[in-house]
């Protein structure tokens, strides 16, 4: 989702500050970068103009391809329980499983991973490849697949070799693919603006499209309620994804972004909010009396 402020798009791909031109992000955070991605374009014509990096290209391709594989085994296979319990306590389902799998080797055929690891597998294996790191969380929501509402697979980029003592901020990408009424890749890419989406078409083809809206997700921490999300496998990735598409987010109990909280351990878990820049400043204000890091931003979307 976009958390952007709405704008009216004609004919371009998606952003704050969207022209017939070309697509020009947080232009009072940083130097505008402008790519001329059309909505209607393919994943692959998509990332050859956002990205010169071709091990980048071949990873997020690839991840896409595991993606839409998972899409159809959510929808054919069992959701029963097995025996498994992953290494933090969670029930694994054959459909966690399948995910899983799929993702790495989706990863191994890339060669463009290094090391890889999940929440069903925490700890970082060597899949044979190199220039990135990859940790994702398979399937998100896997609980709830036989009641028929949408899950997802969320993944974080590193460049080199490294998945702790790193911070979201140092992601190369990120992704999530929703699997829903439809099936949507959402990704961005350090080095280029935006949150593009892409919706899975019948021939198995992704197609660039935009959805903008202003929305909040918190997961509140207290003294009887710990903190659920991971950062490694699921608040740093979300971070960028909503960062870029002009939203914000606050985590660790401070007034920081979810991208600058030093990963330490795979398990690491925060509490979270993201959001749009003014749902994001009023949670702040709420939980801690100020939000002066935002002060300046909401005048200007006031």
């Amino acid at each position: 989702l976009m958390f952007a402020p709405r704008v009216k798009v004609a004919g371009r791909c998606a952003g704050r500050g969207a022209r017939k031109t070309g697509v020009s992000l947080f232009p009072r955070r940083q130097a505008p970068m402008t790519i001329t991605s059309a909505l209607g374009d393919s994943l692959e014509e998509y990332l050859q103009t956002a990205t010169s990096d071709p091990n980048l290209r071949r990873l997020m391709t690839a991840m896409s391809e595991a993606i839409r594989t998972i899409a159809y085994k959510v929808r054919t296979a069992s959701c029963s329980s097995t025996a498994c319990i992953n290494t933090f306590g969670d029930e694994q389902l054959a459909v966690d499983l399948l995910a899983d799998k799929l993702l790495f080797e989706a990863l191994r055929y890339s060669h463009a991973c290094k090391y890889a690891c999940s929440e069903e597998n925490p700890e970082p294996l060597d899949v044979g490849g190199e220039g990135f790191s990859v940790a994702f969380d398979p399937l998100d929501g896997s609980s709830i697949v036989d009641t028929n509402f949408s899950v997802g697979t969320i993944f974080g980029v590193w460049p080199g070799d490294k998945l702790k003592d790193i911070t979201g901020r140092q992601q190369a990408a990120a992704g999530m693919g929703i699997y829903g009424p439809r099936t949507v890749y959402c990704i961005a890419l350090a080095e280029a603006p935006g949150c593009q989406e892409f919706l899975l078409q019948d021939d198995g083809k992704w197609l660039h499209i935009i959805v903008k809206e202003q929305g909040v997700f918190t997961n509140v921490i207290s003294p009887t309620t710990k903190a659920k999300l991971r950062i490694l496998f699921e608040v740093a990735p979300l971070a960028l994804l909503v960062e870029k598409a002009g939203g914000h987010s606050s985590a660790d109990g401070k007034c920081i972004s979810g991208l600058d909280v030093e990963i330490k351990q795979y398990d690491q878990r925060t509490q979270i909010c993201f959001g749009s820049i003014k749902e994001v400043a009023r949670f702040e204000k709420m939980l801690y009396g100020k939000s002066e890091r935002f002060a300046k931003e909401e005048q200007l979307v006031a």
